[in-house]
């Protein structure tokens, strides 16, 4: 698990609610955390990254997903994900929508 979870959550928070949502320190950021959360297997820290992250492309996602699919919490994980109503980035949306599609 990662540590100071708690912070970054904080971080990413006030990122998304500030005039730098959206843009390449968002996405950076997101896209580090995302890495270490997947590295780490921090389920929980990696679906909250995917609804509140910013991402460029389907394939900077795709990873995430295959780790959800492949946990516990399997489909479910990823309909949270993709159902979640504060979801941030359309790519994450489009990429798990595809992602459940393929069954």
């Amino acid at each position: 698990r990662l540590h100071a979870v708690d912070e970054l959550k904080k971080i990413l928070g006030e990122l998304r609610a500030s005039e730098n949502k959206g843009n390449a320190l968002h996405a950076d950021l997101s896209q580090s955390l995302l890495g270490a959360a997947m590295r780490a297997h921090d389920l929980p820290v990696v679906e909250f990254l995917l609804v509140n992250g910013q991402f460029p492309t389907e394939a900077a996602v795709e990873p995430a997903y295959d780790l959800l699919l492949a946990s516990a919490g399997g489909r479910e994980a990823v309909e949270r994900v993709v159902n979640d109503r504060t979801l941030f980035s359309p790519v994450v949306k489009q990429q798990g929508t595809a992602v459940l599609a393929r069954g």
